[in-house]
């Protein structure tokens, strides 16, 4: 579990806090990375409030709304994961970060499996089921040590050229 009070995770989108025109675009954080700063404080409890600098005629650069719209479009395919959830019992294991809500558990991967996805924290019951936020198809599992194993498929259509953080649902698990 997180913190038990409140705290926010505030970053630039940049390196500066705000624009700074001699930024390059490697100086810009990548759509990857941001969905990483977002699933990782709301996995421990925290909001995350991303800094974008207008320029100074009021205009947001460009490499900035593509980054924002990037982060919208994984947020538009993964937002039960994200709003209104809060910490598991754990917050993260090998790459995995977890939220919850209601008897739903969610387990958002930075990148795509390349093979089984074995997790260690949720233990399977008789009545679990895991599918893909992105495609609601169920997965195959089985209980493994203790912990869960998913077959993973090859990567959705839906998955592709858009930022990457794969949600895997979890019901009824302990």
């Amino acid at each position: 579990m997180g913190p038990a009070h409140k705290w926010e995770e505030n970053q630039g989108i940049g390196k500066s806090f705000g624009h700074n025109r001699a930024e390059n675009d490697n100086d810009y954080k990548s759509a990857a990375q941001l969905v990483e700063l977002l699933v990782d404080g709301v996995s421990r409890g925290g909001n995350f409030l991303l800094d974008i600098g207008p320029t100074a005629d009021g205009r947001v650069p460009m490499i900035m709304q593509e980054r924002l719209l990037q982060l919208g479009a994984w947020l538009k395919l993964n937002s039960e994961a994200i709003y209104g959830t809060h910490p598991w019992r754990q917050a993260s294991e090998a790459g995995i970060h977890y939220t919850a809500k209601d008897d739903v558990v969610y387990a958002s991967a930075k990148t795509w499996p390349e093979h089984d996805l074995q997790l260690t924290v949720p233990h399977a019951t008789a009545k679990t089921t895991v599918t893909l936020l992105r495609d609601p198809t169920p997965l195959q599992w089985h209980a493994q040590g203790g912990g869960l194993s998913i077959a993973i498929p090859a990567i959705p259509q839906a998955c592709l050229n858009l930022a990457p953080g794969y949600v895997f649902k979890l019901t009824a698990v302990e």
